[in-house]
């Protein structure tokens, strides 16, 4: 399946032109799979990372189904691919930095994301669209299913706290809204877990 291909998909759903039940993305995480040839040739890799890049700053419709498309090249972020988003950003970074918040918020939620996240927030000089869309991959990423979500909430805030040490001022900002935020959601989960436990 090429790259035309799925771009054509994405136009033609993306116009209003397609039917209610039809799926741009026809094998929705099964995509894995399709671009299972793409994960073992770099110069593959790279050049349909940044079409997708491309294609999500089209609008919100191109930018959901790239990111469908992106996690199943990417489920977690390396060097490589970090490599590819940060040089495609910095080509401009005002016009693109939003666009990379924004893809990788369904990635595995470990160390290297946010290593990635800090490097967008740095870049970001606190522009307001970067700093919502990190926060919302930062609140929406995978991570590992447990029967109490409290100990991965830990751990975010853990790293937030890290954050508070920079030198930037924005990141400073935006790390203590994070910890703030995290500090309610484990307060809703530590109650939610409370009254299941007392029903």
């Amino acid at each position: 399946m090429g790259i035309r291909f799925l771009e054509k998909r994405i136009e033609f759903w993306a116009e209003g032109n397609a039917p209610k039940d039809f799926r741009p993305v026809p094998f929705g995480n099964a995509m894995e799979y399709v671009f299972e040839g793409i994960k073992e040739d770099d110069e593959k890799q790279k050049k349909t990372i940044r079409w997708l890049l491309s294609l999500a700053q089209k609008g919100p419709l191109y930018s959901f189904e790239s990111t469908i498309i992106f996690e199943s090249i990417s489920p977690t972020i390396d060097d490589k691919i970090k490599n590819i988003l940060m040089d495609w950003a910095k080509e401009d970074i005002e016009g693109r930095l939003e666009t990379i918040a924004s893809i990788i918020r369904e990635c595995e939620n470990d160390q290297s994301f946010f290593d990635l996240a800090r490097d967008i927030l740095e870049l970001s000089k606190g522009n307001d669209a970067v700093l919502s869309s990190l926060s919302a991959s930062i609140h929406t990423t995978r991570a590992s299913i447990a029967w109490s979500h409290v100990p991965i909430l830990e751990e975010r805030k853990k790293i937030m706290e890290e954050w508070m040490k920079s030198q930037k001022s924005w990141v400073r900002t935006f790390a203590k809204k994070e910890i703030e935020r995290f500090e309610r959601e484990i307060q809703s989960q530590n109650d939610e877990e409370e009254e299941l436990f007392y029903a």
